[in-house]
């Protein structure tokens, strides 16, 4: 059966509109969930500090890291306006959510803006989406692709717990600050956000001393680190590419375990956000449902562990739209597939008959 048609998000919302309910619309309420998240992470690092042993102060480390989680999730649906309407409001509860996660609001928010209009274009779409013409004219992409998952290198796995906040995020900052559209003024601010950020973390840790240096910042943030990277590379780098940005083919949703889905707040409904971006996760429930019942022969849902197996058994780098390339190997690989209802993940595929791209080192 021949492949379903790519179709733009402008085409399914449309399409789906009429069929809803309610209208997709702000969530002021999620700022309760924000400041219960906030003092529960508060009361947690007390507890790290004052805690009667090293061993018993760990324990608060997995409970951080989930919340660390769930407060990206939150500045993510706070940089759509998905929240609140307010520019100033937005701005102070994005600074306090980035804090620990290397992120500041204006930067974060102008990149991924990038990302939702540009949605698998190398290099335009800033989230580490790359194919074989740019990476064999890029030196930079040659080297940072051995880091992301399906590269099983030595170096590669030891930096998983720092990529998303050593290397992916100071990345995009790196990016941003770069960018002709944006103001010498803007930039200034976001650089003094990142700098004063970095150094009330050294304060905190000169402050609160080594047990909160071990678990109550490194460990919660290299946790964080590792779930936000196999989520956010997983959202879309195991999924086809189209030139019309169709966010069902080139999207993956997901489930979760409730021992740990809380903390996503429902962002698993990654392709129901494409398509309406300006709401919380949360309140894409139904839309979720239309796109199982009308368009189960695109929609792909699948557990995050499953598409944590699918990226780390497949390559980074398009070869087409289809098909993933793990240079380290030399092994091609399928995209997610959903083939008349059911979803295929990657499996290892015929290298195509083509000639590959010419590596300049």
């Amino acid at each position: 059966m021949p492949h379903a048609a790519p179709k733009t998000p402008q085409a399914y919302r449309k399409e789906l509109a009429p069929l809803l309910s309610e209208q997709p619309r702000r969530d002021p309420l999620r700022l309760v969930q924000f400041w219960a998240l906030v003092a529960a992470f508060v009361g947690l690092q007390v507890w790290v500090v004052n805690a009667p042993s090293w061993p018993l102060a760990a324990l608060a480390s997995p409970f951080l890291a989930l919340i660390l989680v769930a407060l990206f999730m939150l500045l993510h649906e706070l940089m759509h306006y998905a929240i609140i309407g307010s520019r100033p409001l937005t701005w102070i509860h994005g600074f306090i959510a980035g804090f620990y996660a290397g992120l500041t609001p204006d930067s974060w928010k102008h990149e991924h803006d990038a990302h939702h209009a540009y949605l698998g274009k190398p290099i335009e779409d800033p989230d580490a989406c790359y194919d074989v013409e740019v990476y064999a004219a890029n030196s930079g992409v040659r080297k940072g692709v051995v880091l992301l998952p399906g590269n099983h290198s030595v170096l590669s796995l030891m930096t998983r717990p720092f990529w998303w906040m050593a290397v992916h995020a100071q990345l995009l900052f790196a990016r941003y600050l770069r960018q002709k559209n944006v103001s010498r003024r803007r930039k200034v601010v976001a650089v003094s956000v990142w700098v004063f950020d970095v150094l009330a973390q050294f304060a905190l840790i000169g402050w609160l001393g080594p047990r909160y240096a071990v678990w109550g910042f490194l460990v919660p943030v290299c946790i964080h680190n590792l779930l936000l990277m196999y989520f956010l590379l997983g959202t879309h780098l195991t999924s086809q590419r189209s030139f019309e940005r169709d966010p069902l083919l080139g999207s993956l949703s997901m489930t979760f375990n409730p021992l740990w889905g809380w903390a996503f707040l429902d962002s698993g409904r990654h392709t129901e956000h494409h398509l309406f971006p300006g709401t919380t996760h949360r309140k894409l429930r139904q839309v979720t449902k239309l796109l199982h019942e009308r368009y189960a022969d695109r929609f792909k849902e699948v557990p995050f562990a499953a598409s944590i197996r699918a990226l780390e058994t497949s390559g980074r780098v398009y070869d087409g739209d289809t098909v993933l390339w793990e240079p380290a190997t030399d092994r091609r690989f399928s995209t997610y597939l959903n083939e008349d209802g059911r979803i295929a993940a990657p499996v290892a595929a015929e290298a195509p008959a083509r000639a590959k791209a010419e590596v300049t080192t």
